[in-house]
C-alpha cells in the first residue's frame, strides 16, 4: 500500500493483557507509521481503531466490549478492528457487536493491513484461522507506545 495513500489518516490503538498484546501492538503501530499513517490517542477521533484484547477473565471479556463501545463513541465513523485473545475465542459474539468492523484472532494481527486496502465493506470481516505453518512468528521487538523497548519470544 502507497503511503501517500495514507497520509492524514488516523489510527488509535488499545491494548489489554498481557506484556506480549503490548508488544505486538508496538510492532502493529511501527507497521502503520511506515505506511504513512498518523497515531493518536484512543479517546481522539481516528480513522481505523485498533483493539487488542483478553480473555483472562470474565471481567476481561467484559472490559473488551466496554472498550469496544467506547472507541465508537470516540471515533464514530471509525474502523474498528478487534484482534488478540478474546476476538480468536469470542469471535461470534463479537461479530454480533454493531461497533465492531473487523475480527482477527490471535495469528492474524498483521493481516489489518491486507482487509484495510480492500475495497470491500468490513462490517463482519472475521480471520480467526489457526496457522499451519510450525515456524508461524510473530515479530516481537518493538518500540513500546511509552518509549521503552522489549524483546518477547512466544513459545506455546
Amino acid at each position: 500500500m502507497n503511503s501517500k495513500i495514507n497520509k492524514g489518516m488516523k489510527v488509535s490503538f488499545y491494548t489489554l493483557g498481557c506484556k506480549l498484546n503490548t508488544s505486538e501492538t508496538g510492532s502493529i503501530i511501527e507497521k502503520f507509521i511506515e505506511k504513512g499513517y498518523q497515531v493518536v490517542a484512543f479517546e481522539d477521533c481516528a480513522d481505523i481503531v485498533y483493539i487488542n484484547t483478553c480473555t483472562v477473565t470474565s471481567k476481561a471479556d467484559s472490559t473488551c466490549r466496554n472498550i469496544i463501545r467506547r472507541a465508537r463513541k470516540y471515533s464514530p465513523n471509525a474502523i474498528i478492528a478487534v484482534t488478540g485473545c478474546y476476538a480468536q475465542l469470542s469471535s461470534e459474539k463479537l461479530q454480533s457487536m454493531l461497533e465492531v468492523d473487523i475480527v482477527l484472532g490471535t495469528e492474524q494481527k498483521e493481516k489489518i493491513f491486507d482487509f484495510l486496502q480492500s475495497k470491500d465493506k468490513f462490517n463482519g470481516v472475521v480471520d480467526i484461522s489457526r496457522s499451519t505453518d510450525d515456524k508461524f512468528f510473530l515479530k516481537g521487538l518493538s518500540a513500546l507506545e511509552d518509549g521503552r523497548t522489549r524483546a518477547f519470544l512466544k513459545v506455546q
